[in-house]
């Protein structure tokens, strides 16, 4: 066997190469905790030849995954004795720079962060102005409405994002627009413009020739619009009731299920209206969404892949292979954990509980390596093969210190342990780039390292964030490096007290929630009952 050692050296020649037949080859590893790590390499059977001490900058090691590129390299020493070389390495884990030019060889593939734009722009004429005013965790389902409409008719529009109530106060110059504060909202050529189901009607007559949304005037597609928006509020309707009753609801969520399941195959779908894309599915969309996560997860109802209900299974899949509705659709795990801030406590019943375990990782589901998994947004074979680790590796490394900063709200006394989270991350960082197998971190980390590492990992949003897939990357990752740091921190260690966007680190974020509008609605709802 023969392995090859370049060293380019800091003084002296520009480089040094050996490459000699091994007898054998040990190496000690010790590392520290402020991260520096001693590698001590004994190399013998190498035909006898001097080398000079030089500092070395750079060397690679085969079969070791060692790459001191990756790190930053505080002192190296070499020994020549009889027949034998001793090499021992001195270096900690790289700065966030040398990370970043690490990443910068790294082949991403090109991504549609539409969550994070402040300006769409579609190139299709266009006189109008538009602003569109949504919440900033890609959440609210009523702003998700008009977003996908925005997005289906190629409507230009620059966006301002807003914090939902149940966060934090409205800032002062949106409520002076809007006096109730509600979401969403859509200034059109100087007007404002406010309720999802105006905006929507009214971008719809305003731009009729933008991929038009709505069938013509006199057809049976047409006469079926309005019915088909009065049995989305009350599919709104019995979801709610079902998920927050403990006792059932005789029956009434799965019934007006079958009428929805009904009225996709009147016009033969796979959408409301038959084979296009219409207003009426961006309609729906929001909370079929939210129903086929959080049914399985409370009161255990199987949505996605259920025989009863086949064509809304494939409505889904036809949606599903929509980029916009891909771009801006929740996963399972921010859906339910975002639900009850807004309309109160679930029931959990025992159906579920398999689902709730998969979903939160408490069945080992967030453990590397990651395995193929089947949920309400859909299949991911969790092997990261289409970029995901690089993209959950590219928003940590570009917005490290946001993150790191957010990270540290979970630790009492936070800035303390800024410089061990700061590094901890960078462990991280490395571990999405090169592999966890090729990644040593410090077992003797301060706990708080462990608890900043929950707290974010609790609170990665889809889409707001990542995309699903890196989402379940950097969550599973992150997992690793909680038990990496020799503390495995408990949720009741950890503040859960907002769900802040570690990338929009000046905003109140929101996490998700259903706008009070719904809350209302549910109000009403329980008057109604404790009157009948």
């Amino acid at each position: 066997m023969q392995f090859a050692y370049v060293f380019t050296c800091g003084t002296g020649p520009p480089g040094i190469q050996l490459l000699q037949p091994l007898r054998s080859m040990t190496h000690d590893r010790i590392i520290s905790r402020r991260g520096w790590q001693h590698h001590n390499v004994m190399i013998q059977g190498v035909k006898g030849r001097s080398l000079p001490g030089f500092g070395l900058r750079r060397v690679g090691i085969p079969g070791w995954g060692l790459d001191l590129l990756s790190y930053a390299t505080r002192r190296i020493r070499i020994e020549v004795g009889r027949g034998e070389i001793a090499l021992t390495v001195q270096h900690r884990v790289a700065s966030w720079e040398i990370l970043s030019d690490k990443l910068q060889g790294v082949e991403l593939e090109p991504s549609e962060r539409i969550a994070d734009a402040k300006e769409r722009v579609f190139g299709l004429e266009q006189e109008s102005e538009i602003v569109f005013y949504r919440d900033n965790s890609s959440w609210c389902p009523y702003c998700e409405r008009v977003w996908l409409l925005l997005e289906e008719k190629k409507i230009s529009y620059s966006i301002k994002k807003i914090n939902m109530r149940c966060y934090g106060g409205k800032p002062a110059w949106y409520t002076s627009m809007v006096p109730s504060g509600l979401l969403p909202a859509v200034t059109l050529d100087g007007q404002l413009v406010t309720e999802s189901l105006d905006i929507m009607f009214i971008l719809e007559e305003r731009f009729p020739n933008n991929y038009p949304l709505l069938p013509e005037r006199g057809t049976p597609e047409f006469a079926a619009v309005d019915a088909l928006l009065k049995l989305e509020r009350k599919l709104f309707g019995a979801w709610l009731s079902r998920l927050t009753q403990s006792r059932g609801d005789n029956g009434a969520f799965e019934a007006t299920m079958d009428r929805v399941n009904c009225a996709l195959q009147r016009f033969k779908g796979p959408y409301f209206l038959g084979i296009q894309f219409s207003l009426v599915d961006a309609v729906f969309a929001p909370f079929l969404e939210r129903i086929a996560a959080s049914m399985p997860y409370w009161p255990g109802i199987q949505i996605r892949g259920a025989d009863r209900w086949s064509a809304i299974n494939e409505w889904f899949d036809a949606m599903d292979s929509r980029p916009s509705y891909q771009a801006m659709k929740s996963d399972d795990f921010g859906i339910t954990h975002n639900l009850e801030p807004q309309i109160g406590s679930c029931f959990s019943a025992e159906a579920g509980a398999a689902y709730r375990a998969l979903i939160d990782g408490t069945n080992g589901a967030w453990d590397l390596p990651l395995k193929s998994e089947v949920t309400a947004w859909g299949t991911d074979d969790g092997s990261g093969k289409d970029g995901a680790k690089e993209e959950a590796a590219q928003s940590l490394i570009e917005n490290h210190e946001q993150i790191v900063k957010f990270a540290l709200r979970g630790v009492e006394d936070g800035e303390k342990y800024r410089d061990a989270v700061d590094l901890a991350f960078r462990y991280l960082a490395l571990s999405l780039l090169d592999g966890v197998q090729n990644v040593n971190v410090p077992k003797d980390q301060p706990k708080e390292v462990a608890i900043a590492a929950s707290y974010l990992r609790e609170r990665v949003g889809v889409p707001r964030d990542l995309t699903y897939p890196a989402a379940r990357q950097l969550r599973a990752h992150l997992n690793w490096l909680v038990k990496q740091s020799g503390s495995r921190s408990k949720l009741d260690e950890v503040k859960t007290d907002d769900q802040k966007s570690w990338l929009e680190p000046a905003e109140i974020s929101n996490s998700g929630g259903v706008l009070q509008e719904s809350k209302k609605a549910l109000s009403a709802r329980v008057k109604l009952m404790a009157l009948s």
